[in-house]
């Protein structure tokens, strides 16, 4: 692959800016996709810094890569590759970063700026709801929810190898998140406009990020906007102005990417999946792959072991045709158990007014959650990491639903709570043993 040596071109003052003796050789330079893309628009074009291999060039684009040597998981297009992952991450992070330093930003380093963000936005919107729908909530329920949202939402796993993928994911629910806080944000400001403007750009940067967020985040967007807006009053003209507040948020972005796009492959739609090197992406999505997926998400448990860190990926039960998913996946049953019993804490209560004002907040989390849920599980792969595109939210309404049951104090909600808190605990220890036994990755890297 070919490189062009611009780090020591840059101009000293980024050097000085630094004040580190040799923190180039600290940051050195990167060959992964996003920093490959960053020299490439450092080149003045659209591709990665990478030279195709010539054997790969001469092969149809059927029969590629064949045994020609070809760059892991990149779109190769006429003679350049290019990154089918979203561009947000580079524009947003990697590209200024390298302009202000003259170095490369390490993959890992980005992966968990964007978790950290991740955390924050999903407290803020936890603090939404609970100021408004349950103030008189126990302090100590604060901690659990930082607990929760932090162990509980599969980020430990992702970021226990973060690379390039885990850029990308942690990127879209980063924005994912910064668009549901600020829908929940608009429904109780007196300026509501500019938090749906962000809330639109948001989903634009989500869909920038990880392209397949791209229906259910922009349902989401708009249902969001329209019940934000009935919640204020019946009148349709202002469902259609919020709507069209969130839509004009989105829009620079949106014709951005379909310029993006079209500047590469001609079509504003093509983010370069159909050009992905070793993969037939006709092939990933089949109907029969939910009924494969979704029970080793939630409804299989852990295998569990004597031997430290407890815990093993769930059984598999036979692949559907063409699947092709080898990584581990530990699934989520705990957290199963203690949606239903939050649910049903909340039903035998009968806490039904404030659950449903409740739902008009949740209802774009649901459908972020629900939608992406089916989207990722109609796919032939599967693995921890591809979690955090539904799980956190659904750690979030679980939340919510938990504030809803403890708002008063009475026996049976605090034997329900009792419950759920041993069973978040195990939810919590369960997260963090998993993280440190997928793929041996803690193994082999703390040893």
């Amino acid at each position: 692959m070919a490189r062009l040596g611009l780090r020591g071109a840059r101009s000293s003052w980024r050097f000085r800016l630094l004040r580190l003796d040799g923190a180039q050789q600290r940051g050195g330079q990167k060959s992964d996709n996003y920093n490959l893309l960053v020299d490439g628009f450092q080149q003045g074009h659209l591709g990665m810094a990478a030279t195709p291999d010539p054997e790969l060039l001469k092969l149809a684009p059927e029969d590629r890569p064949g045994l020609a040597p070809f760059l892991l998981d990149a779109s190769l297009y006429q003679d350049r590759y290019y990154l089918y992952f979203g561009v947000t991450p580079v524009v947003l992070l990697f590209w200024p970063f390298a302009v202000l330093t003259g170095h490369d930003l390490p993959v890992a380093v980005a992966a968990v700026l964007f978790a950290v963000a991740a955390l924050l936005l999903s407290f803020a919107w936890w603090r939404e709801i609970r100021s408004r729908f349950f103030p008189t909530l126990a302090v100590g329920w604060d901690a659990v929810a930082i607990l929760a949202l932090g162990f509980c939402t599969i980020m430990p796993s992702t970021l226990r190898r973060p690379l390039f993928y885990e850029v990308a994911i942690t990127a879209g629910w980063t924005f994912g998140a910064l668009m549901l806080w600020a829908l929940a944000r608009a429904l109780r400001s007196p300026r509501p406009a500019r938090w749906l403007v962000l809330a639109g750009a948001a989903a634009g940067l989500a869909i920038g990020a990880r392209a397949n967020l791209a229906p259910v985040a922009l349902l989401a967007l708009t249902v969001g906007a329209a019940f934000a807006a009935r919640e204020r009053g019946p009148e349709w003209r202002r469902v259609v102005a919020w709507v069209a507040w969130a839509a004009a948020g989105a829009l620079p972005v949106g014709v951005g990417l379909a310029a993006y796009n079209y500047a590469r492959f001609g079509h504003i739609f093509e983010f370069g999946h159909s050009y992905q090197l070793g993969l037939n992406p006709e092939k990933m999505f089949r109907v029969t792959n939910l009924a494969h997926n979704i029970p080793l998400y939630y409804l299989t448990p852990p295998q569990f072991s004597p031997y430290f860190p407890f815990v093993a990926p769930a059984e598999e039960p036979p692949k559907p045709v063409d699947y092709i998913g080898r990584e581990h996946v530990h699934g989520e049953l705990v957290w199963t158990l203690i949606v239903g019993l939050a649910v049903a804490g909340v039903a035998v209560a009968r806490r039904w007014q404030l659950a449903a004002r409740f739902g008009i907040v949740a209802l774009p989390v649901v459908i972020w959650f629900l939608g992406n849920l089916v989207v990722t599980s109609l796919t032939g792969v599967r693995a921890n990491r591809y979690m955090l595109d539904f799980h956190s939210v659904l750690v979030w309404v679980t939340l919510g639903v938990l504030g809803i049951l403890l708002a008063e104090g009475r026996v049976i909600r605090r034997v329900v709570a009792g419950a759920v808190g041993m069973l978040m605990t195990c939810a919590i220890l369960f997260n963090g043993f998993a993280s440190m036994q997928v793929h041996g990755f803690s193994r082999q890297r703390l040893p």
